[in-house]
């Protein structure tokens, strides 16, 4: 895969306009989402499967989270992350893009806390980040999903950006909405296949955000899913979308992070 085939630029340049349009996210300037996540690929890494509540304030323009978490308060920045109680010189340095750096075993809360914080920032930017943070990009085959086509597409994204594997495959339907993305989540172990389907969505003012995910395993990575097995589930509770000029759109619950147990 070399370059950015212009088919696959086509299908981005459709998935943007059905999540808002390129307008709308040229004038953003942050995304806060609350959002309730878990699932038993945590339980691999030490962690509770049960799910947490987290608020993310995202920054469009650049790999940049706030992380409001059950177990503290967090700051994303690219491939670091710290508490944001603690200076940039504190920052813990993460890097499992390409596989080659062995994730830990068990987890700490700086280790989770930056697996969700990127996570979410993907899942949020959707196709405005692929369109901005992947050096390749080709159209595959459509494939079937839940017996309809869907465009596929496969991205390598850039080594700066934080994101669960450099080559990621996504689909989208006939509106141009993502419907599944396909990875391999470096973070938790190199045979740790993901379908992350996309069950819902939410609507507000123009914008369109996956409201219901749940990640499947791919047995020895696969295009198939096993349909029993969750590895993550997650559900959006409320987005506050600000643009640069300061007005707000807002859609959901009037909902922060659970405390802490």
């Amino acid at each position: 895969m070399e370059g950015r085939d212009p088919a696959a630029l086509d299908v981005l340049e459709r998935s943007l306009e059905a999540h808002g349009g390129r307008a709308l996210w040229e004038s953003a300037a942050s995304v806060t989402t609350t959002l309730d996540i878990g699932g038993a690929a945590l339980a691999l890494k030490g962690r509770s499967p049960f799910a947490r509540r987290i608020v993310a304030e995202v920054d469009p323009l650049r790999p940049a989270v706030e992380l409001r978490h059950p177990r503290g308060t967090f700051r994303m920045d690219g491939w670091s992350i710290r508490p944001a109680s603690s200076g940039p010189d504190e920052a813990y340095e993460v890097d499992v893009h390409d596989g080659s750096h062995r994730a830990p075993r068990l987890w700490s809360d700086l280790d989770e806390a930056h697996f969700l914080s990127y996570a979410v920032w993907n899942y949020v930017l959707g196709p405005w980040l692929l369109l901005h943070a992947c050096d390749a990009m080709e159209r595959l085959p459509d494939g079937a999903r839940r017996g309809q086509p869907h465009a596929r597409v496969r991205v390598r994204f850039r080594p700066d950006v934080p994101t669960h594997c450099p080559e990621q495959t996504f689909w989208f339907d006939a509106e141009g909405r993502l419907a599944r993305l396909d990875y391999t989540a470096h973070a938790l172990s190199s045979w740790a296949h993901g379908a992350h389907e996309v069950e819902s969505y939410a609507t507000f003012d123009g914008i369109e955000l996956p409201r219901k995910r749940r990640v499947r395993l791919r047995p020895f990575g696969g295009g198939r899913s096993a349909p029993l097995v969750s590895a993550m589930r997650g559900e959006l509770r409320s987005v506050v979308f600000t643009a640069q000029d300061g007005s707000e759109r807002r859609w959901g619950e009037s909902v922060g992070p659970t405390p802490r147990r």
